[in-house]
């Protein structure tokens, strides 16, 4: 009796673990169906990869095609670029999509991806058939790498509900020493939730409340997931958080050696002059240039607030600089 419940609790497992399957398009090696030719754009065709299938479309200007990086997206500025995924009877539970360079905004609906600079990945976390992943930018053409889409089996004939667990936002920032208020999931399942953290170094999760408590600095995943019942399907929800590292001068971003870890800008800078895309500021006798489209119009002698999220590298190995900036502020003075 006892080795029969084993190898039904076994067989379970099993059935649990084969419903999720993993896709991976890997654009620098193979076309999956779309024109490989440099000088043909993709604007309404589809590629193909095994039960999956991504239809392409533009809104206006130039679309897709295939380049040695990947699969260019040309022009997003002139219209939005869209790629829809159809998997039959299936679910999609995540998109990690790998690429060149940064992107501007990237959804699936109304729920942003987050992107990792490390990686250059955009992830994205839900329960959707047939998602359509809708790229904005404002410039520029850029290339994506991978598209690696997770997905679960829908049998159609289980008429049970969706746990349909979502939180209020897919990602949350919060300073280091400071308290976090854990966001409370909705959720249609009559199963309780478990909740877990993917990086506990950054940050723990209680398993039955969802409370966090912040570590260090860094970046954690923190799931809610509920069992199957007799009424509702296993189902899980998430969200990012970043825990931003207050940085208070320019010697103090510089010492700072991952490039993937975000930081709060706690000091003001002064503009020394602007160049496209990279403000070249100092503060004190210190020199730093900042590097992104998401900036205001700065010029000569602009003082820039405290209080903004970069993260900080090296260009070239050599210069100090800080990437990717979020909330950049218009400058409160000029000094001439």
């Amino acid at each position: 009796m006892k080795k029969t419940l084993l190898s039904l609790v076994a067989m379970l497992v099993c059935i649990c673990t084969i419903n999720a399957e993993e896709v991976t398009f890997d654009f620098k090696t193979e076309a999956y169906g779309l024109p490989n030719d440099k000088n043909t754009f993709v604007t309404n065709e589809t590629a193909v990869n095994g039960d999956i299938t991504l239809s392409f479309s533009k809104t206006s200007g130039s679309g897709f095609r295939m380049w040695s990086d990947g699969l260019r997206v040309y022009k997003t500025g002139k219209g939005n670029a869209s790629i829809k995924i159809s998997i039959p009877n299936a679910i999609v539970t995540s998109i990690d999509m790998t690429v060149a360079s940064k992107l501007g905004t990237v959804k699936v609906g109304d729920k942003d991806f987050t992107y990792t600079t490390a990686s250059k990945t955009y992830s994205w976390s839900g329960s959707e058939t047939d998602p359509t992943i809708v790229i904005t930018s404002t410039s520029g053409n850029y290339a994506i790498t991978t598209l690696k889409i997770t997905y679960e089996a829908n049998d159609p004939s289980d008429t049970r509900g969706s746990a349909d667990i979502k939180f209020p936002e897919s990602s949350y920032i919060v300073d280091e020493g400071s308290e976090f208020t854990a966001p409370v999931p909705t959720k249609a399942t009559t199963s309780a939730l478990t909740y877990t953290s993917s990086n506990t170094a950054v940050a723990t999760v209680d398993a039955t409340t969802g409370a966090v408590t912040i570590v260090a600095p860094g970046s954690t995943k923190i799931t809610a997931t509920a069992a199957e019942n007799t009424e509702f399907k296993a189902g899980e929800g998430s969200y990012t958080l970043d825990v931003l590292k207050i940085v208070n001068s320019i010697a103090e971003t510089m010492e700072i050696t991952d490039n993937t870890l975000k930081l709060r800008i706690n000091y003001p800078l002064t503009v020394a002059f602007k160049n496209f895309n990279n403000t070249f500021a100092c503060n004190g006798n210190d020199f730093i240039q900042v590097y992104g489209n998401n900036q205001p119009a700065y010029t000569a002698g602009d003082v820039i607030p405290a209080g903004w999220i970069g993260c900080y590298d090296r260009y070239g190995k050599t210069t100090p600089e800080i990437l990717n900036p979020i909330g950049m502020p218009e400058a409160t003075e000029n000094n001439g």
